[in-house]
């Protein structure tokens, strides 16, 4: 995640798209915004950080699938 994130702010989005389809295809239900940035107990303001660095390398903002069934809702950046 931090590795295609700091392709985007580089420009180098094609490589970054390339580590996100990988790393989704590897962990599905893990790696969206909502679960990784905003679900891991980091510090408030690492969070941020880490959510704008998702978003520019194009990570999912909420959980798909499966995980969405449990709680539809509950995704609050599915329009960010």
């Amino acid at each position: 995640m931090f590795t295609a994130g700091s392709l985007a702010m580089l420009g180098r989005l094609d490589e970054a798209k390339a580590l996100v389809a990988h790393g989704i295809a590897k962990y599905p239900s893990m790696l969206s915004i909502e679960k990784f940035a905003f679900n891991r107990n980091w510090p408030a303001p690492a969070s941020v950080v880490i959510a704008d660095l998702m978003r520019k390398a194009g990570f999912p903002a909420c959980a798909a699938g499966n995980d969405l069934q449990a709680s539809p809702s509950r995704c609050a950046f599915r329009n960010a």
